[in-house]
């Protein structure tokens, strides 16, 4: 509700919106931060000064996504951006495992498989939409 409040119902820049959408990952993130028991680990990474550049690139690229996935909304259905980013999550999870030479456990590896196979038909089916939209409009809108 607060999310569609500050981004829908406002006059927001895309910037503003990935901003404001971090911003609300921060309460969630707190919260999970004391059930876990961990409340010392933020003070910790903090006196740790050698990460903080680390925690910048990861806050530069994460907003850079944000944007990146705002933008695309103007050019492609939701559901196109959403399965989008889903392919690229799963990607970046393989390279994950190939570059810090991890494997996948079983329930991982099904999980990956039928996000990959759902994009994959779902992909399939965009295209049967679209080209019978295609002949629709090609036929003077007459169905034949």
């Amino acid at each position: 509700f607060i999310e569609k409040v500050a981004t829908v119902d406002s006059e927001q820049t895309k910037a503003g919106v990935a901003v404001i959408r971090n911003m609300l990952s921060l309460p969630v993130v707190m919260a999970l931060i004391g059930v876990s028991g961990e409340t010392n680990a933020p003070y910790e990474l903090l006196a740790r000064r050698e990460i903080w550049g680390q925690v910048a690139l990861s806050s530069l690229f994460g907003c850079g996504l944000g944007l990146g996935t705002s933008a695309l909304y103007k050019y492609f259905a939701p559901t196109t951006v959403v399965v989008c980013n889903n392919v690229g999550k799963c990607i970046s999870i393989i390279l994950g495992c190939v570059l810090f030479k991890d494997s996948l456990s079983i329930p991982q590896v099904i999980g990956l498989a039928t996000s990959l196979a759902g994009s994959f038909f779902y992909g399939q089916e965009e295209k049967r939409r679209l080209e019978a939209a295609r002949r629709n409009a090609s036929s003077g809108g007459h169905i034949r």
